[in-house]
Parts: structure tokens; C-alpha cells; sequence
């Protein structure tokens, strides 16, 4: 959980920082192709130092292949949905709207796995909802034209698109979850799979938004050694996830995910002139309360998990 906290703090800087410095814009798209490509070929090499080059084949296109096209078609639709709210939405009802993958995650968590949660701990994720709503609020300027609010919004339609991403983003999560911990398959088998399907369809995502401009900038267009460095991050991210989901779950991974924000909201103070509000304070408090309820009388299963890195 701590390196998946360090990790995904470096990669929403890293983001932040390669949109804002100087120079060409590069397609988020691209990034995202390259980064499933280098976590496919990272798992490839691992299975094949440890299984060997011809159990490649049988390893990978094997057991359950199929299933992990579910999730990854589900993530697709999921960013599509989240753009479409967002363009319907005023920003803080879609930050708060957002969160609720928290509760969804949560729901799923207890009805496909099968696992209970005490009330101590459906409180530390109320916490963990309000805590992570206020600190991305208070990180919203206010809009300076009224122009930015011209554009005809279907706020109802933007709540529902939100709502269907939050339930998607749960179903998903905990989905995998049950894929990778009822399997005999090893957790770079099954990162391998995911990158495929992922791949797949970053490809689509390529070719339906940034087509045109690729094939006239070129690919690599606005790239530079802090992309690479994203991208790479961005890969590592992917796997340490496969990692957190096999020997923990998706409700860890959700708090490691909400101190990430955290984290990486106190360096932007420094990197991006980000600056502390009492809203902010407030919620970085009672995200770290949930935290710590939540670890409090777990099960053995569960504080093992706590310890996989």
C-alpha cells in the first residue's frame, strides 16, 4: 500500500508537470498506449524467465483470457462516461459525484466477494467520501468569466453519466479482484491479460480522438524524456495495482488512492503554487481519520494485506 501511495503521488505530479511546462503538448492518448505496451512487455519477460518462452502462449491466452475483456471494455465506457459528466456538470458537483466509487466499490466488494464490513468501517468510508470531496474542492478555482458556464449543460443527464461511472468503477474493480484471487494463474499472467485488452483498446481510443493529429504531427509529437519517465510510472502503476488487488483488495486500494491526492496536493505547494485552504486541511484530517479506523480490528486476512510491499 505505501508504494502504491508513493507511486501514484509521483505519477499525478508527473502528469500535472508535463501538461503545464513549456514546449509541445504531447497526446494523452499515446501515453496511455505506450505505458500498457511497456507493462505488457515487462510481464512477458517475467513469465518468460520464470515458465519459459513456450509456455507463453498457454499462459496467456489460457485460462480465462476472456474474462478480463469484461473490465477493460467496462473502464472504456467508464472514461467516456466521466468525460460526458464532466461536460454537463458544474466541477465541484463532479468532483463530490465522482467519490461515490468509493460506496460503489464498497457494495460490490460485499455482494460478488461474498465479504463483510462492520460498521466501523462503513463509517471510515463516509469519512474517506466526505475527506476526499473536500480536498479536491478546495483545490477548484472559482471561474473568472461567465462564459466558462455559457455552454448548455444537462446537469441531469451529467449525474446519471457520473453515477453509471461510479457503479461501472466498482463492478470493475472488485470484478478483477475475484478474477485475480480465484485463479491459479500467476499476478504477471494476469497483468499480461489486462495490458493486452487495455492496449486494445487504448488503440481504439487513438484512433477515434487523436487520429487526424497523429497522422499529421506523428506519434511521438511533444514527447520528451519527462513522457517517457510518465510513461514508465504510469506502467509501474499498473502493476503494483494487479499486486494490491491479488493480496489486498479494492477498498485498500481506495484509501492508498485518496492519500495519494493528499500527498500530491502538499507538493503541488511547492511544484505548481498550490495553496493550503482550511477546506483542505479539514479533509486531509478526515481521510487520515478513515485510515485509521478502517485498519482498526481487521481481520488476519485483511492486516495481511497491509503488508504486501
Amino acid at each position: 500500500m505505501v508504494l502504491s501511495v508513493v507511486q501514484n503521488t509521483a505519477l499525478v505530479l508527473q502528469m500535472r508537470y508535463t501538461r503545464v511546462q513549456e514546449g509541445d503538448r504531447y497526446f494523452t492518448s499515446t501515453a496511455v498506449i505506450m505505458s500498457e505496451l511497456v507493462k505488457v512487455l515487462c510481464c512477458l519477460g517475467v513469465i518468460s524467465y520464470q515458465e519459459g518462452h513456450t509456455q507463453l502462449k498457454k499462459q496467456i491466452f489460457g485460462e480465462g483470457f476472456l474474462k478480463v475483456a469484461i473490465p477493460a471494455g467496462i473502464y472504456a465506457v467508464q472514461n467516456n462516461l466521466l468525460y460526458y459528466g464532466l461536460s454537463n456538470l458544474e466541477a465541484p458537483v463532479y468532483q463530490v459525484s465522482n467519490q461515490l466509487k468509493i460506496f460503489t466499490t464498497a457494495i460490490f466488494f460485499v455482494l460478488i466477494l461474498h465479504q463483510s464490513l462492520s460498521s466501523k468501517k462503513w463509517f471510515s468510508l463516509f469519512l474517506l467520501f466526505a475527506g476526499v470531496s473536500m480536498v479536491q474542492i478546495s483545490a477548484l478555482k472559482p471561474s473568472s468569466s461567465p462564459v466558462a458556464s455559457a455552454h448548455k449543460q444537462n446537469p441531469l443527464l451529467g449525474g446519471l453519466a457520473v453515477f453509471l461511472a461510479s457503479v461501472t468503477s466498482g463492478f470493475a474493480g472488485v470484478y478483477i479482484e475475484k478474477i485475480m484471487k480465484t485463479s491459479s494463474l500467476s499476478v504477471w499472467v494476469r497483468n499480461c491479460q489486462m495490458g493486452l485488452f487495455g492496449f486494445l483498446f487504448a488503440g481504439l481510443i487513438v484512433l477515434i480522438s487523436d487520429h487526424s493529429e497523429i497522422f499529421e504531427k506523428g506519434f511521438f509529437f511533444g514527447w520528451n524524456s519527462n513522457v517517457v519517465l510518465l510513461v514508465l510510472n504510469h506502467a509501474l502503476g499498473g502493476l503494483i495495482i494487479g499486486v494490491l488487488v491479488r493480496y489486498g483488495d479494492n477498498i485498500i486500494k481506495g484509501f492508498a488512492s485518496a492519500l495519494s491526492i493528499i500527498f500530491s496536493s502538499l507538493f503541488s505547494v511547492f511544484l505548481f503554487d498550490f495553496t493550503i485552504t482550511t477546506m483542505f486541511v479539514g479533509g486531509a484530517a478526515m481521510v487520515c481519520m478513515a485510515v485509521y479506523i478502517y485498519q482498526q480490528n481487521d481481520k488476519p486476512k485483511q492486516e495481511s494485506a497491509k503488508n504486501i510491499v
